[in-house]
């Protein structure tokens, strides 16, 4: 496997652990250096026409989702997470999972090896296929499932084996996009809006479990 692979098989790894509060210089370190002020309310995402099943298990209830960015501006990945749960932003900033929380992450990775800054962009990109464009920014997508008991308790994490991810819209503030995947137990296709997910505060260093 060559170094750029590596990196970018390396790098999708990450949005998991960074959504459950246990990655390590993610924005939430940069919220430390600001202080604690005000945050405006999350703007709530959506997911339209959900549909498919993972190992028998229907994925047609997701009901929000949220976006981050983690890494430097030469490599580093925009990770959107769709969640059956609401309030997704909201339990994002305080590190919060709630019961029987089903997550589908969708990643997109950019990477510049001569350390210059690496846009994201819009396009359909197929699953763990590198792309680089004329400006020398190398982009790949992964998507990654993972499901939580009624305790938060994690389930086997699955990676999508292939299928597409196509992005109409990366902004500051927003990401918008669909999905159709392919996972070795079952297939799923949707729409998402996903806000950029604001932290004004560090968020809590341990994940507490939110039952309902």
């Amino acid at each position: 496997m060559t170094d750029r692979r590596q990196f970018l098989a390396g790098l999708a790894a990450v949005p998991l652990s960074a959504a459950a509060g246990r990655s390590p210089d993610t924005p939430a370190s940069l919220a430390d250096s600001i202080g604690s002020v005000p945050c405006p309310d999350p703007t709530p995402g959506s997911v339209t026409n959900p549909r498919g099943e993972i190992s028998r298990t229907p994925l047609a209830d997701f009901v929000d989702a949220y976006s981050q960015v983690d890494g430097v501006d030469w490599q580093h990945q925009l990770y959107s997470v769709l969640t059956n749960k609401p309030n997704a932003c909201a339990h994002f900033r305080q590190n919060q999972v709630v019961g029987d929380e089903r997550w589908l992450v969708v990643i997109q990775i950019a990477y510049r090896s001569d350390m210059q800054p690496a846009p994201f962009g819009t396009g359909t990109h197929p699953i763990g296929v590198g792309i680089t464009d004329l400006d020398g920014t190398l982009r790949s997508v992964a998507a990654t499932y993972q499901p939580h008991g009624s305790s938060c308790s994690e389930g086997g994490q699955r990676s999508a084996t292939g299928g597409t991810v196509t992005y109409s819209t990366v902004t500051d503030t927003l990401v918008e996009g669909s999905y159709d995947l392919q996972f070795r137990s079952g297939t799923v296709q949707g729409t998402f809006s996903a806000p950029m997910c604001l932290l004004c505060a560090p968020r809590p260093t341990s994940r507490t479990c939110v039952k309902q």
